[in-house]
């Protein structure tokens, strides 16, 4: 859910977002009736309205690309569409950012803007306005040809996503990108634990100031049909807001499940294009992955994955491109590149440097290609925890003594990220004095503590490469009713620095889990384990019980000389924009690891390396891993 400031319309030198026509594009460009030439400067973008079934107004910002004549009525032109409720019909999207061959449609939710009707986020009736404005507006304007594409990142790509699921007749495919496929699990009560952190902040700060700001240039036009929309839309609903039903409703249910873009997800008919970065610190590293693997399987996709905060969706942005094109202007025939084989749909950027954004500054390592996600050759490894605190392929003996920490209520000191503050609070590329990246993290954890259990994996001189999902199978004892586990992945090279590479969470109540819904390995290990989060059911202090934890899908590559370090711990109260209200009384817990009680990690592992540099980034230089040395 992109803060203010974040359009998905990276300038020139992002990525070659402003693509040249190759002779073969050209031709057929023709053959369909696009016109590829120069004509002149396009016309100014206009504003106007589109009305749905209710007779409420939605507004929406048309641009047109450079060749568009208002005076050929022959002419046909695909158009691209985008809805938020951000700025939304009062900013153009740029048709150069996508290829100068689209005409762009950017609208207001209604509610929001300039547009009529009562504002209700992540609603059907909105989802239903997209499909209305799609078919029933663009496809009836006398310059379409009747292709309408979906773009999108975070907030206008959640809204694309849930548009795409009422099948529109005129669409023909979507990219986005900073998506929550569970508004429950993914983002707001993670492994069941509170997280009035960035949700509550979006919801009930930043997206409204976003929108008013943006939209103040028009406001201040003396639009008439804009004064008439404000005045007249009604108020939001009480019983369907957000904040009410997000404190009400602790456990999933029927009002989580409406919300939600993965309840309708086989509904999605078009040829589809996600990005996920597994730091995005504001919709969280799970959505991309999980919604591109529940798609009907015979629907074409593609997914674009690499280490990265939530402005490093632009990465693949000439990727997204490529793939409208393909399916829009090619409609699925001879596209370039591998943009359509299904052997080659997934592509894994590994050590992303910098912004993730600027050519000159980074390094985006080319893709490790494959065809699934899980990638087909992941090598599937589980490591046990011993009482030593070491991580290795043998199962704990009886010699292995458990492990105990102080879990407290507000668990340890918060991570200040400069990733996440840059990509709200500036340009998402923010600089030192020597033109570094601005990685400047802390207060974080120390190197040991009676508050956390530790388990360490040393490398030597193996290289090892984590590449997908990965699950926790913790066995444990408390001497609370409830408690809250949190699992962090730590990288830690040979000088003591500490980068920080995913978490995992669950609340002890909410231990039970669907085997049935879980996802497995080939081998029928549980590597997602699928959570009901109801009817919550305390523990009894002093027994044993196992924990499967969910940790958000990783692409790490683990040099040579460096350690895997696993930490166990209470929830921090703030993790860049999140904050996790555990609220837990204080506890000692023990995680065990003997033979009938083998706690363990199961990682997703590639067989051979990928495409990187010899050279390894130094402490915090890859996009989105706060890196640190802690103290002793």
């Amino acid at each position: 859910m992109a803060m203010p400031n974040k359009r998905e319309e990276p300038d020139d030198r992002s990525g070659g977002t402003v693509r040249r026509v190759t002779p073969l594009l050209a031709m057929l460009l023709l053959a369909l009736g696009v016109v590829t030439r120069a004509h002149a400067e396009p016309p100014a973008p206009t504003y106007t309205y589109a009305t749905m079934n209710d007779g409420v107004q939605i507004a929406l910002a048309v641009a047109f690309p450079t060749g568009f004549d208002p005076a050929d009525t022959t002419t046909k032109w695909p158009a691209l569409f985008e809805m938020d409720g951000y700025e939304g019909g009062a900013l153009p999207v740029s048709p150069a950012s996508w290829g100068d061959h689209y005409v762009t449609i950017h609208a207001s939710l209604r509610g929001t803007g300039c547009s009529g009707g009562a504002f209700d986020l992540f609603s059907a009736r909105s989802a239903q306005d997209g499909h209305d404005i799609i078919d029933g507006w663009i496809a009836n304007q006398p310059w379409s040809n009747g292709d309408v594409g979906i773009i999108g990142h975070s907030y206008p790509g959640l809204t694309g996503f849930w548009v795409a699921e009422t099948q529109p007749l005129h669409l023909r495919a979507v990219a986005v990108s900073g998506l929550i496929d569970d508004l429950y699990r993914g983002i707001t009560y993670p492994g069941g634990i509170s997280n009035p952190g960035f949700p509550l902040l979006w919801t009930a700060l930043a997206r409204p100031a976003a929108e008013e700001f943006g939209n103040f240039p028009r406001y201040s036009q003396g639009d008439p049909v804009c004064a008439a929309n404000i005045a007249t839309r009604g108020a939001p609903a009480a019983t369907d807001d957000p904040i009410v039903n997000g404190t009400a409703n602790r456990e999933d249910g029927v009002w989580w499940q409406a919300h939600s873009l993965i309840t309708q997800i086989d509904k999605i008919d078009v040829p589809i294009h996600i990005t996920q970065q597994y730091q995005d610190e504001q919709t969280g590293p799970r959505g991309g992955p999980m919604l591109w693997q529940r798609l009907p399987a015979s629907v074409p996709k593609r997914l674009v994955l690499t280490n990265g905060v939530h402005a490093t969706n632009f990465i693949a942005h000439a990727d997204k491109n490529a793939w409208l094109d393909c399916w829009i202007l090619l409609r699925g025939q001879a596209c370039p590149g591998d943009i359509a084989d299904p052997t080659r749909r997934v592509q894994v950027h590994f050590e992303t440097t910098g912004s993730g954004n600027d050519p000159e500054k980074d390094t985006v390592n080319p893709a490790y290609v494959s065809s699934d996600f899980p990638l087909p050759e992941t090598v599937w490894q589980r490591l046990y925890f011993h009482g030593d605190g070491t991580l290795s392929t043998a199962t704990p003996s009886a010699g292995d003594a458990g492990r105990t920490y102080v879990a407290t209520p507000e668990g340890r000191a918060g991570y200040a990220s400069g990733a996440g503050a840059a990509d709200v609070f500036g340009s998402g590329a923010e600089t030192t004095l020597d033109g570094a990246y601005a990685q400047d993290y802390g207060p974080v954890t120390t190197s040991s503590g009676p508050d956390q259990v530790s388990y360490s994996l040393d490398l030597g001189e193996t290289t090892a490469t984590i590449a997908g999902p990965i699950d926790v199978d913790l066995w444990a004892t408390s001497t609370a009713p409830d408690t809250d586990f949190f699992v962090q992945l730590i990288d830690v090279d040979a000088a003591g620095n500490y980068s920080y590479l995913q978490r995992g969470m669950l609340r002890a109540s909410f231990r039970a889990f669907d085997d049935a819904r879980s996802d497995h390995t080939p081998a029928g290990d549980v590597y997602r384990p699928y959570h009901p989060f109801t009817n919550g059911t305390t523990i009894t202090p002093g027994d044993a019980y196992e924990y499967e934890i969910e940790v958000f899908p990783l692409g790490h590559v683990l040099r040579a000389g460096h350690r895997l370090l696993v930490q166990v711990y209470a929830p921090p109260f703030a993790d860049e924009l999140n904050a996790y209200g555990s609220g837990q009384p204080p506890a000692a817990n023990t995680i065990l690891s003997d033979p009938d009680h083998q706690s363990s990690i199961l990682l997703p592992l590639l067989p051979t390396p990928p495409p990187i540099s010899q050279t390894p980034p130094g402490c915090g230089d890859q996009t989105g891993i706060r890196c640190t040395k802690p103290s002793m």
